[in-house]
Order: C-alpha cells, then structure tokens, then sequence
C-alpha cells in the first residue's frame, strides 16, 4: 500500500488515477491512505479527484470531507466527472447533494 500511496503524487496524472482508484478496491483496510487521497481532493486533474473522492467513499462511507469537492464535481463540465461526482455525493451525504439541487 505505501507503493500506491507514493503513486499519488507522480507527475503523470494517468497513475496517480490509477493509485487512487486502485486504493478504493482494497476498501476500509486502506486507511492509511486517507490523508493521501484527502490531498488528492484536491488534484489538478478532474479524474484524479473523483478516483481519490470514490476511493474514499469506499474507505470510509459517509466521509463527509470530501462533500465540497464533490459538489464541484458534480458542476464539472465533463458528464462523466458531473455523474462520478452526483452518485459519489448522493451515497456520501443525501443531504448535501438535496441542498445542491441534485435528486
């Protein structure tokens, strides 16, 4: 696991996609990758944010950190990114997604 964590913040956006998303398939024993992934929130790249905000989800269901990224996502002008971020937002906090306007 250190491995994909370190992955998170190589230079090519493609494998930090991968390490984020790969760390959400181990589940609620990855999380000594939350602070990593929680950075990760915060990506340049879209993908990035979502695969690390998805991840996180899975790792800690009703993680509310990661509710005003995905409203921003949720606003991104990619529909993949916009859907990612709207279901990701609706497990995470029904209430929060309700409050943006998304049903």
């Amino acid at each position: 696991m250190p491995a994909l964590i370190e992955a998170l913040k190589d230079e090519e956006s493609r494998v930090r996609h991968a390490a984020a998303a790969t760390l959400g398939l181990v589940g609620p024993e990855a999380t000594a990758a939350v602070p990593a992934l929680t950075a990760a929130l915060r990506n340049k790249d879209a993908w990035v944010r979502l695969a690390a905000a998805t991840s996180l989800e899975r790792i800690r269901p009703g993680a509310k950190e990661v509710v005003s990224v995905l409203i921003e996502l949720s606003k991104d002008d990619d529909g993949e990114i916009r859907l990612g971020g709207t279901e990701a937002l609706k497990k995470i906090d029904p209430a929060a997604a309700k409050k943006a306007g998304i049903r």
